[in-house]
C-alpha cells in the first residue's frame, strides 16, 4: 500500500488466508538525531524484536534510530517507550526478553563507534521502565585480551535468566589515537552472569 507519510506501519500476515493486510498502528516517530535515524520526527524501520510474547501479550522492538516500542497485536497498539539509551549510538540488532517477561536485554553499538559507547549491555526493566547499564564491554576487552567488542547481532539468555550469551563482532587491532577504527569481521563469545539481585522478576 502507498504511504505517504512513510510511517512504518505494522503488517498483519494470515496464513490460512494467506494474505497480507496493513494495519493503522505503526512504529514510533524518532526523538532525537541518532546515529541511522531519520532524524526528529522521522520514522525509522524497525531493526530488532523479540522474538515471543511475554506473560503481558507484548512484543518489543527497537528501531534503526533506537525508538524503543511495544506492540499488542490483539488491539493492534504500539507504545512508545523513549529511546532505548540516551547515547546518540542506538544502533541495536538483537534484542531478549527475560523468562519471567520483566526484563530486555540489548547492546546498542556500531563498528567505528565503541570508542565513545564503550559497548554497553542494556537491562530495559519493563514494569518501571528504567534502563541499567549491567556492563561496559570495552574497554575492559581490549586491556585484558586485546580485543575490541565493536558489534553485536546475536544474543541469547539461557531460561533461568542468569546467563546471556553474546556474539560479538570486533577485532584485535591497534587503535589510532585520533583516528576511528572500524572493529568489524572477528568473531567472539561471550558469556555475561548477571546476578540473581538484578534479575528479580517479582516487584521490588
Amino acid at each position: 500500500k502507498d504511504n505517504p507519510g512513510n510511517e512504518i506501519n505494522m503488517i498483519k500476515y494470515d496464513p490460512f488466508k494467506n494474505r497480507f493486510s496493513q494495519l493503522d498502528c505503526h512504529v514510533p516517530p524518532e526523538s532525537g538525531d541518532a546515529i541511522r535515524s531519520p532524524g526528529e520526527g522521522g520514522f525509522g524501520d524497525m531493526r530488532c524484536q523479540t522474538r515471543h510474547r511475554g506473560t503481558d501479550g507484548l512484543f518489543y522492538g527497537i528501531t534503526y534510530g533506537g525508538q524503543l516500542f511495544s506492540f499488542e497485536p490483539e488491539k493492534e497498539i504500539v507504545e512508545d517507550r523513549g529511546v532505548c539509551w540516551p547515547h546518540p549510538q542506538r544502533y541495536t540488532c538483537s534484542m531478549e526478553r527475560s523468562p519471567g517477561g520483566r526484563y530486555l536485554y540489548y547492546l546498542p553499538c556500531s563498528p567505528r563507534f565503541h570508542l565513545t559507547v564503550a559497548s554497553p549491555v542494556i537491562q530495559y526493566d519493563t514494569v518501571t521502565d528504567t534502563i541499567k547499564v549491567l556492563a561496559f564491554v570495552y574497554p575492559y576487552y581490549r586491556e585484558k585480551y586485546g580485543f575490541t567488542a565493536s558489534q553485536n547481532f546475536s544474543l541469547r539468555l539461557d531460561d533461568t535468566g542468569e546467563n546471556l550469551f553474546v556474539v560479538w563482532s570486533g577485532g584485535f587491532i591497534e587503535h589510532e589515537v585520533d583516528g576511528i577504527d572500524d572493529t568489524f569481521g572477528q568473531v567472539a563469545i561471550m558469556v555475561l552472569k548477571i546476578p540473581e539481585s538484578e534479575r528479580r522478576e517479582s516487584e521490588r
